[in-house]
């Protein structure tokens, strides 16, 4: 159950996180979205290490924090179950597992990051468990999918052609449950962003795109969103089936010609 009360909001922080997997990131790799629960936006900046992203939450009271990676990878080999999951629900994602995560990544940072956030008094979220201080794994790719019907290509392709795509994730993202004032910030930055800039700008829409999800589960009080997967392996929090076809209905409605949608782009990140 998730847990509320007045003066709740104003006081509690929620931060969406793109980390990069890599064990030894490059600089400023990974992308942060800070909201306070109210929806204003704090921050939205990149970051390198894990001491910079503690840095961000306050030592007590509420903080929920939405990071975009495996937090919880017990298996050796293969797929979590709650990848399976979504394999089900047509998301497509990578496999977890240690094996692939030291052999590609050099370890798992996100498991790591979730340890330190316990010594800082988190938990990890579950259906019946969303306290205070919450840690979710989230997956901007799959919530793109499930509000939208298809990712726009906003990782590949020229200048203004990732631009667009950009624009068009922010519409969807402004027809959901996304804070206005952050879809207005990522719209100046998007219009602002030369060639070089734009792969760290798509770390910031993925880090907002976390946000989003964490504050959509926040101001439902989990009603518009679901946690796919277990306690053994992990869940992973999404829009949930409500949630994706009002999201849809909404942004269609600011399509010319109703907003057909597009083919899909599969693949995780």
């Amino acid at each position: 159950m998730i847990k509320g009360g007045k003066g709740l909001s104003s006081a509690m922080m929620i931060l969406g996180l793109d980390l990069a997997w890599a064990t030894e990131p490059a600089p400023r790799s990974s992308g942060a979205c800070l909201l306070d629960g109210e929806g204003r936006l704090l921050q939205l900046d990149l970051l390198t290490g894990d001491e910079e992203v503690r840095a961000l939450i306050p030592e007590e009271g509420w903080a929920w924090v939405g990071i975009d990676a495996p937090l919880l990878v017990p298996n050796l080999k293969g797929m979590r179950r709650c990848e399976r999951r979504l394999l089900a629900m047509g998301l497509r994602c990578l496999p977890s597992n240690q094996e692939f995560m030291l052999s590609h990544f050099g370890g798992m940072r996100g498991e790591a990051l979730a340890r330190s956030l316990e010594g800082m008094g988190f938990a990890a979220a579950s259906p019946s468990r969303c306290g205070e201080r919450t840690y979710f794994e989230v997956y901007p790719y799959g919530t793109l999918r499930l509000i939208m019907g298809r990712v726009p290509r906003y990782k590949r392709g020229k200048l203004e052609e990732r631009r667009r795509a950009i624009h068009d994730v922010i519409g969807a993202m402004e027809a959901w449950d996304a804070p206005l004032g952050l879809c207005e910030r990522l719209r100046r930055e998007t219009d602002a962003a030369r060639r070089s800039e734009l792969k760290g700008l798509t770390d910031l829409v993925d880090a907002a795109l976390s946000a989003a999800c964490v504050y959509s589960h926040h101001i439902s009080r989990g009603r518009r969103t679901q946690l796919v997967g277990d306690e053994g392996q992990g869940y992973v929090l999404l829009p949930a089936q409500r949630s994706q076809d009002e999201g849809r209905e909404r942004y269609a409605g600011r399509l010319p010609g109703g907003g057909r949608a597009l083919r899909v782009q599969r693949g995780r990140g």
